[in-house]
């Protein structure tokens, strides 16, 4: 992962997790939970229901001055 240009989120469907867990599912990105490492993201997996078809999402971006 190059150092401060991607995180790990995760999703279900086209919805994030929200990083207040007392919220609904967000369509917002800045909303999202975010791991700095795919093994901080699997480790939050192994606490979710695995009834519901959450998946782990890699979110990379660029920062431009405007």
């Amino acid at each position: 992962m190059e150092n401060n240009k991607a995180f790990y989120t995760i999703m279900e469907a086209d919805k994030f997790i929200p990083s207040n867990i007392c919220r609904g599912m967000t369509e917002y990105i800045t909303e999202a939970i975010r791991f700095k490492t795919l093994d901080d993201a699997n480790n939050f997996m192994k606490n979710t229901n695995e009834e519901r078809n959450f998946k782990i999402v890699r979110i990379k971006y660029v920062i431009e001055n405007v």
